[in-house]
C-alpha cells in the first residue's frame, strides 16, 4: 500500500491541491478538495482531511483494480470454454470500431460484447465475500 501512496496517490493529491478551482470541480477528489476547505472554513468539527482523503483515494483505487482484474480473469475463462462468444465479440468490435481507437462511447455500438459482460458479471464469482444481493 505504501508503493500505490507514493507512486501514485501523493502525485496525483498533489497535482489537484495546486490545479484545485472551486469553480471547476470535475472529479472526486476535486469535490473533496472543496467540501475539505468548505468545512475548514466554517471551523467545522471534519473527518475530511489529507489522511483520511490519501485512504480513501486508495481503498477505491485498489477496490476498482481487483474487481477489474477479476472481471477480466472471468472473461477469459468464458472465452475459453466458449471460442464462439469469442469470435463474435471480436468480430462486432470489427465491424463497429475497428483497432484504431477506443472510447466509451463506442459502447451503445457493441449490444453483443456489451450482453457478453452483462452475462460474465451475472455469472461470475467478482467478490465472493460481498453479502448475497437479492430483489426485495
Amino acid at each position: 500500500m505504501d508503493t500505490i501512496a507514493s507512486l501514485l496517490i501523493d502525485p496525483l493529491i498533489k497535482q489537484h491541491l495546486q490545479n484545485h478551482d472551486d469553480d471547476n470541480v470535475d472529479d472526486f477528489i476535486h469535490a473533496y478538495i472543496k467540501e475539505m476547505r468548505l468545512r475548514k472554513e466554517k471551523q467545522e468539527d471534519t473527518t475530511l482531511d489529507l489522511g483520511n482523503w490519501a485512504m480513501t483515494i486508495a481503498d477505491l483505487f485498489v477496490a476498482g483494480t481487483v474487481t477489474t482484474a477479476t472481471i477480466i480473469r472471468w472473461t477469459m475463462a468464458y472465452f475459453l470454454h466458449s471460442p464462439d462468444v469469442q469470435e463474435k465479440c471480436f468480430r462486432e468490435i470489427q465491424e463497429n470500431i475497428g483497432q484504431n481507437r477506443l472510447s466509451m462511447k463506442d459502447k451503445t455500438n457493441l449490444p453483443y460484447v456489451e450482453a457478453t459482460f452483462m452475462e460474465v458479471l451475472r455469472r461470475a464469482d467478482i467478490a465472493h465475500t460481498a453479502p448475497t444481493h437479492r430483489s426485495p
